[in-house]
């Protein structure tokens, strides 16, 4: 916020120094609020994504601890927890991370920032979640591996 104040004290600071027309002041003055706001819609954005992917993470943790009293309520012995798997993992993490920085990316390169979001985001997530699939896809035959030798030993 202090950085937003800074960036519009130094621009009215050099159109009142500068001799210019009227029309000339306007649009310096126009272009100093677009990029304000522009730098406010993309950390809403941001901030957005994060709310979100909170949200996510606080329903599955509510979800397995419902699974937890379920399971302790119904069976007397203590049964394993299912865990999500890597490729999973990696795909929801690379996903959200690729959104982000999609959307973020493509509104700074676009001249229609909203259109130029909604693509980048699009091929961001795309990415992010390719990725981060075949990362977890990597440690889970990795994991299966270590696993398959322990039990020769």
């Amino acid at each position: 916020m202090k950085k937003i104040f800074a960036i519009i004290i130094i621009s009215a600071f050099f159109t009142a120094c500068n001799r210019s027309s009227e029309a000339e002041m306007n649009a310096a003055k126009q272009n100093v609020l677009d990029s304000v706001n522009n730098a406010a819609a993309a950390s809403a954005a941001k901030q957005r994504t994060i709310d979100s992917m909170n949200q996510v993470a606080e329903r599955e943790r509510v979800i397995r601890i419902e699974q937890q009293q379920t399971a302790a309520a119904s069976t007397p012995e203590a049964e394993k927890k299912k865990k999500m798997n890597n490729t999973t993992k990696g795909a929801i993490i690379g996903g959200g991370a690729g959104a982000v920085t999609g959307a973020v990316a493509g509104a700074v390169l676009s001249k229609d920032k909203g259109k130029g979001a909604v693509i980048g985001g699009i091929i961001g997530a795309a990415t992010g979640a390719g990725v981060g699939a075949a990362t977890g896809r990597a440690s889970d035959k990795k994991k299966a591996k270590e696993a398959a030798e322990a039990e020769q030993k």
